[in-house]
């Protein structure tokens, strides 16, 4: 009887034990999922600003932008979307520290922390803004659609890219730029955008199918 109760103990301890490493695992994640949304929600704000300073007289900054295909039931979310006369451009915001590597062609970048240890790799966010911006192209049927990709930190040095900027670039660039688009193609664009955004889902019901769809 005291063999079986010690055992019974053991078992129970082992137990607890299990119980609160995964409990620890499940709050760290939880954790860290946390942080990097509100890093990256820092980095859109932070663009959402700067891109505001930017605009024109007639100029539209969308934010958070949803479009879904009511063909297929696929959906994207657009960081921002600046309509103005000179040009369409969708801009997706990234706001990782350390070192970048990247192209145009490379499906997968990689972020390097620290002194090199650290390393983790993510989807092309090139390749991502391009399918966006084509997305916009075909709703507001206007081929003046720039995909724009901006690191908010300014850390693109090692990234080979001209779709690429800095915060600091992206000032210049939008200062210089001249129209390319007349005020009823504007106006026609913006009409066509807004429309499919009310067709479209939700931000949280598209977060939800990409959580299904992916497991994260």
């Amino acid at each position: 009887m005291t063999l079986f109760r010690t055992v019974i103990a053991v078992l129970a301890v082992i137990l607890l034990a299990v119980l609160f490493f995964a409990l620890r695992h499940l709050w760290k994640k939880q954790q860290t999922e946390r942080e990097h949304r509100k890093k990256g929600e820092d980095g859109e704000a932070f663009v959402a600003a700067l891109l505001k300073g930017c605009m024109q007289a007639g100029d539209t900054l969308l934010n958070n932008v949803v479009l879904s295909d009511p063909r297929t039931g696929s959906s994207m979310e657009i960081d921002h979307i600046l309509l103005s006369l000179r040009g369409i451009f969708v801009v997706e915001t990234k706001n990782r520290s350390g070192e970048i590597y990247g192209d145009d062609e490379t499906e997968t970048w990689t972020q390097v922390l620290g002194k090199g240890d650290i390393r983790h790799e993510f989807y092309s966010p090139v390749k991502q803004c391009v399918a966006h911006a084509e997305r916009v192209a075909l709703v507001t049927k206007c081929k003046k659609v720039y995909p724009i990709v901006i690191f908010a930190q300014g850390n693109t040095q090692f990234v080979k890219s001209q779709l690429v900027f800095t915060p600091e670039e992206m000032r210049t660039f939008l200062k210089k730029a001249n129209a390319v688009l007349g005020k009823r193609e504007l106006a026609d664009a913006l009409r066509l955008l807004q429309t499919r955004m009310k067709q479209s889902i939700s931000a949280k019901e598209h977060r939800i199918n990409v959580q299904k769809k992916y497991g994260n």
